[in-house]
């Protein structure tokens, strides 16, 4: 039985019975923003895979072509949520909490004086890489260690990480250090740039490949892998991508920060295992 402990409560969630998964709390200040006028409403509620209540989640409601973040509340200890003022439009929904990965509703259509309800939302569990989770084997054969690196990174626009070493390349500044350029670099593996669209990517580089965000299972089994860039405005914590390395290793990607379409740096925490 896999089990996931908060202060002051307890899930029980699925995976190998050799398995305790815990997680720590990060409060933070939330803040609803405020409309003069009450045009469409949003409700839901969040659950864990059982329909259990999820306390305390994140709710962004963005539009949906720019990923840019209209609205926000944080959710009530019995899980649901309720947005008040939406003026009318196509937007997105995402819901995030520690210890699940963020969930995307799209296309929904808020309409004037008229309330959208989106029932209950299942969250799926992170998985043993992601951040604030320690998942401890209780069997009497101690789990194989195949980590290479790992960490946490902030890569500001036009520069690329070597995901093998946790390394970041940057363009050289003038009067500054001249680090090796992430265009001529051969051991990069993804940069982060601007889109003719104004969107922000993630690029691969070399022989690098990528997974579309939250695509694969939660220990990036099943990934599908892609030589072109991927779209990254809009995601924020709980939200992961699978990379394959120019050196054939494999990483895993999780985002700590919002992803605003003006963001000029994405924070992630990685981990990087053998091939």
């Amino acid at each position: 039985m896999t089990a996931i402990f908060s202060p002051g409560r307890y899930l029980l969630c699925p995976g190998a019975a050799a398995f305790i998964c815990l997680f720590m709390w990060s409060p933070r200040a939330w803040s609803i923003q405020a409309s003069t006028e009450e045009d469409g409403r949003i409700r839901g509620e969040v659950v864990d895979h059982k329909s259990a209540s999820i306390p305390n989640a994140t709710i962004r409601v963005m539009l949906g072509t720019t990923g840019s973040t209209r609205y926000r509340v944080r959710g009530r200890s019995d899980g649901s949520f309720h947005l008040n003022g939406i003026q009318p439009g196509t937007y997105t929904v995402a819901l995030s909490v520690h210890g699940f990965r963020e969930k995307f509703v799209d296309n929904v259509v808020v309409n004037t004086g008229r309330e959208v309800d989106l029932g209950r939302l299942p969250l799926q569990l992170a998985g043993c890489d992601a951040p604030w989770i320690i998942c401890d084997s209780i069997s009497t054969e101690p789990a194989p260690n195949t980590t290479v690196v790992h960490g946490e990174i902030k890569l500001p626009l036009e520069c690329s990480v070597d995901i093998d070493k946790g390394k970041l390349l940057c363009p050289a500044v003038r009067g500054g250090p001249s680090p090796a350029s992430p265009t001529t670099d051969h051991s990069s593996d993804f940069r982060l740039h601007v889109g003719s669209d104004h969107h922000l990517y993630l690029e691969p580089q070399n022989s690098a490949r990528l997974a579309e965000p939250n695509s694969a299972e939660a220990d990036c089994g099943g990934a599908i892998f892609l030589d072109r860039s991927i779209r990254v405005n809009g995601l924020g914590p709980g939200s992961d991508l699978c990379v394959r390395s120019s050196e054939g290793r494999y990483a895993h990607i999780f985002f700590t920060g919002e992803v605003q379409p003006d963001s000029r740096q994405i924070e992630v925490y990685y981990v990087t295992t053998r091939k």
